[in-house]
């Protein structure tokens, strides 16, 4: 259930950074570099 829940977000916050990204830069950003953003987020609310 929570891994689950945690592969939605997932999906949505790569959809949304990636469409940011796009926005900001206009050209395909990888999906490396939107993982590790979203990885960098998340542990980062997770130890507060």
């Amino acid at each position: 259930m929570a891994l689950g829940f945690a592969q939605t977000i997932l999906m949505f916050c790569h959809r949304w950074m990636r469409w940011l990204l796009n926005d900001i830069y206009s050209d395909e950003v990888s999906l490396c570099d939107v993982l590790s953003l979203i990885l960098a987020v998340l542990t980062d609310s997770t130890c507060r």
